[in-house]
């Protein structure tokens, strides 16, 4: 037996096999604090929100906080920054373990592998993510597991492209960083990365709609979390919202059925991703050109996309447009969506896990 899990910026989600079904687990990366008054221990309590006492507040974890922040005033804070945990912040890892170990139930027996991504994963570049790379094993291996690392765009190819040989270009686009990839046989042959994604989107929708929120304290912030939930909830393009519509929403007031303009959150979310695809797209063809490698392959070659930003309303025509707008030395099939969110990356994480296990219980019979 074995288990996969996806860690990524903004939830981290497990599957594994039990019998003969699948189980798949999911919590968010967010964490909010209360004030350790009566009244926000009454009301936590009335309306059964999970939460913990800390020093002198109430914590909220994972969806207890993403849910509720907003209505008790305060601020739903990431646990990640910039796809990576802060480096000096001991409680943000007890809270990121927290969370691991919330998905990833004790192994049944020691030794069992767990396959695991991280934010990034194609590559371990940067200190900071080889230092959470260590912590996150320490933490699989103290449920009792043997975590082996796949990359992000191998996992997709091994869940979505098995008719094609786990072969093909996997494009994966998430809150931290944007990644496209030639995989062949479910390994990376090459691949390019941008260092932003849905976070950095989010947070130029908010500063120009002009989302700013108090918390509890009257400390004033970018509120990007209302950005990712606007997202999140996918508009279509240029209908929906405008910069009053999502100010009325959040005093409280009557929505506008209809719009008398173009909505500027569709604008601003159309330009920030155009231009994130571009580069990635531009990036990845110039590294194909290098590599050589695409022409060994049959062609056109199949392209499929993974990550929450994927899911965004209207981005395989704008993927369209930035594939476009590059010179090509391969052709491509026209790109899908992966399906199964937010476990299609783990359900090729438990692909990878099995064929590992399979291949080491054959060495131990051939021995």
């Amino acid at each position: 037996m074995s288990i996969a899990l996806d860690i990524g910026s903004h939830r981290v989600t497990s599957l594994r096999f039990a019998r003969e079904h699948l189980i798949g687990r999911q919590r968010r990366c967010v964490y909010a604090v209360l004030p350790n008054s009566e009244s926000h221990r009454q009301l936590l309590a009335q309306s059964h929100v999970e939460h913990v006492p800390c020093d002198d507040g109430l914590l909220m974890l994972g969806e207890a906080a993403w849910d509720n922040a907003e209505l008790f005033h305060v601020h739903a804070r990431p646990l990640f920054t910039q796809g990576t945990l802060p480096e000096h912040d001991p409680i943000a890892r007890q809270l990121m373990a927290t969370i691991i170990e919330a998905v990833l139930p004790k192994a049944t027996y020691q030794g069992e592998l767990c396959a695991l991504s991280t934010p990034g994963s194609g590559g371990l570049r940067t200190e900071a993510a080889k230092s959470d790379f260590e912590f996150f094993n320490r933490v699989v291996r103290l449920q009792g597991y043997e975590p082996i690392l796949v990359p992000t765009p191998s996992a997709l190819a091994l869940a979505e492209l098995a008719p094609q040989g786990f072969t093909g270009i996997t494009i994966v686009c998430g809150a931290s960083c944007c990644e496209a990839a030639l995989v062949h046989r479910g390994v990376v042959v090459c691949q390019s990365r941008q260092n932003y994604g849905g976070d950095w989107i989010d947070g130029r929708i908010a500063e120009s709609l002009g989302l700013m929120s108090w918390d509890s304290m009257g400390e004033r912030f970018c509120d990007i979390s209302s950005a990712t939930r606007l997202r999140e909830c996918r508009p279509s393009f240029g209908q929906g919202f405008s910069a009053g519509a999502l100010r009325r929403d959040k005093l409280g007031l009557p929505p506008i059925e209809k719009l008398a303009e173009p909505s500027e959150y569709s604008e601003v979310l159309r330009a920030s991703l155009l231009e994130v695809l571009c580069e990635l797209m531009s990036e990845f063809s110039n590294e194909l050109t290098q590599s050589r490698r695409g022409q060994d392959f049959n062609q056109p070659l199949p392209m499929v996309c993974g990550g929450g930003l994927a899911l965004t309303q209207g981005f395989l025509p704008i993927l369209d447009a930035a594939i476009g707008s590059t010179d090509w030395h391969v052709r491509q099939q026209p790109p899908r969506i992966a399906n199964g969110w937010p476990f299609n990356t783990a359900r090729g994480l438990l692909i990878a896990a099995e064929l590992e296990t399979q291949a080491a219980m054959s060495n131990q019979r051939a021995a």
